[in-house]
């Protein structure tokens, strides 16, 4: 790598915050750093500026907002969007209104950064969830922050979207990976630009239906939006903390900046497998995905992939005690909690604690058959066999095979140069449940990583494979399941990498650009 400046923040046990130090070297590797201490510093979170009109309607929705009026301290290190939902209502005999789960990140189909009008880097609200799943340190869930509970049941979901809430989404651009991370911001941006620098952060919502749904009573057959619900109910803002030092230090910190009038800074920067667009590549009708010279590129510490069955969206769904069809992920549901009566039905069972609730029919002509709460199905973050399919969970990546849950992914192919990188003698649950131990999470089931770093969830690189350096890249992935047969749901392939790139800003040309870019 090039000569340049390598700048980082490090929180440690003592009270102090480190900074990597400004350090104008030779050459910059992957093994060199070196720290200076930073005692006195002050963290605000402050609201940046809407930059476009109100929300309203059903439909997806893109909001745009401006932080060069908001950044004053010196540098950016988090973003969170503060979302405020409204409460949901019932309507009588009719539906049961609920909020999707993990609706923080359901949300949201993209937030992009773009600095002078240049994107510079664009996360989807799939990866967001993904990268919640591996790199969330245990016991620092967020379940609250973004509505993504465990172990609940379908009416438990409703009675949490009985009140209103406000979430907190945070954004895991590359600035904000870690007490590592930072972005430089504010009157020292613009002195290096010299001229104030126009950073925005582009955000784009999903449509109404895809985030809360009205599940029916009473003989309905189709999954709705909640009635009376639409965005102009809804408020999204953001939030960025910022981080002020003393002036001293200040001073310090941005000197060589000044005078050399660059800066570059290592980071980690994620990858997609369908690029640019927004549409997941489908598996065949064998549920097979054959890809020659994946576009990835760049020095990679692993990569990330899920089988995601389309069923897990379908907004149909029948009259009888087995609201889904046996196809997909779906017929994981299993039977709702009252017996069929062909007209009305509960949708699961509210859950007691140790003590058994018996729930019977309320038409009074079948008392027949009793269920407890001890019996009911509920959803497991863990992906624990026989765990409840939540309607509406776009993140539900387990696969079923006639109504029975197997294991999503049968095989699992990665050559690099015609070399075979994977032992495909290992079982795929290998690849979630051992190679996930070097991320700091263990993610559920239904999402499978190969890592090539020690530690892939480190800011540092720890390994690291270099996809500009290889010619042939060809993937080969087989999924368990059903598929392929009329009346089976499309499988579809979600696949990122996260790599290892240089942000630099220089002055008079570049007001903040990834150096590697192709």
């Amino acid at each position: 790598m090039s000569s340049g400046i390598w700048s980082e923040l490090a929180s440690h046990e003592s009270t102090h915050v480190q900074m990597l130090d400004q350090l104008t070297v030779g050459q910059v590797d992957l093994f060199s750093k070196g720290f200076r201490s930073v005692r006195n510093f002050a963290v605000e979170d402050k609201k940046s500026t809407v930059a476009t009109q109100a929300m309203s309607g059903l439909d997806a929705q893109e909001l745009t907002f401006a932080l060069e009026g908001s950044l004053v301290g010196d540098f950016v290190n988090a973003c969170h969007l503060e979302i405020k939902l409204p409460a949901l209502e019932d309507v009588a005999d009719t539906s049961l209104t609920s909020y999707v789960w993990a609706v923080g990140f359901a949300m949201i189909d993209s937030v992009s950064l773009h600095i002078e009008g240049q994107e510079v880097e664009k996360l989807s609200g799939d990866y967001m969830e993904l990268h919640d799943e591996l790199h969330r340190k245990p016991g620092q869930a967020l379940q609250e922050a973004v509505f993504k509970y465990d172990r609940v049941t379908v009416p438990e979901l409703a009675a949490l979207s009985k009140t209103a809430r406000t979430l907190y989404v945070p954004l895991p651009f590359f600035f904000t990976r870690g007490p590592h991370c930072i972005l430089p911001v504010g009157k020292h941006f613009d002195a290096m630009i010299g001229r104030t620098v126009k950073v925005e952060v582009h955000c784009q919502l999903r449509a109404i239906d895809q985030i809360a749904i009205a599940l029916p009573l009473r003989g309905g057959t189709a999954i709705t939006a909640p009635a009376g619900l639409d965005w102009s109910k809804i408020s999204v803002q953001l939030y960025v903390q910022q981080i002020y030092l003393e002036e001293a230090e200040s001073k310090a910190m941005w000197m060589s900046s000044g005078s050399t009038g660059s800066y570059r800074a290592m980071c980690t920067t994620v990858q997609a497998l369908h690029g640019k667009s927004s549409v997941y590549p489908n598996l065949d009708g064998s549920g097979t995905i054959d890809r020659k010279k994946i576009p990835l590129r760049f020095p990679t510490k692993n990569i990330i992939f899920a089988i995601a069955d389309q069923e897990r969206l379908g907004r149909t769904v029948a009259v009888d005690a087995a609201p889904f069809g046996s196809g997909g992920v779906s017929a994981l549901y299993g039977t709702k909690s009252l017996h069929a009566t062909g007209s009305d039905s509960d949708w699961n069972a509210v859950k007691s604690g140790s003590k058994d609730l018996a729930t019977i029919s309320q038409s009074g002509s079948d008392v027949g058959d009793l269920r407890s709460s001890g019996d009911v199905k509920e959803w497991r973050a863990d992906g624990q066999a026989g765990a409840l399919f939540l309607p509406g969970n776009r993140f539900d990546y387990r696969a079923a095979k006639d109504g029975v849950e197997c294991e999503p992914v049968k095989t699992f192919s990665l050559k690099l140069n015609a070399q075979e990188r994977v032992n495909t003698n290992l079982q795929p649950s290998y690849l979630r449940t051992v190679q996930t131990l070097a991320f700091n999470n263990r993610p559920r089931k239904g999402i499978y990583t190969y890592s090539f770093a020690l530690d892939s969830s480190s800011p540092y690189p720890t390994g690291t494979v270099n996809f500009s350096r290889i010619h042939n890249r060809d993937l080969r992935i087989v999924a368990n399941g059903n598929h392929g047969a009329a009346g089976d749901s499309v499988k579809e392939l979600i696949l990122y990498a996260e790599s290892i790139n240089i942000f630099e800003i220089a002055a008079g040309k570049t007001a903040g650009q990834f150096a590697y870019t192709a």
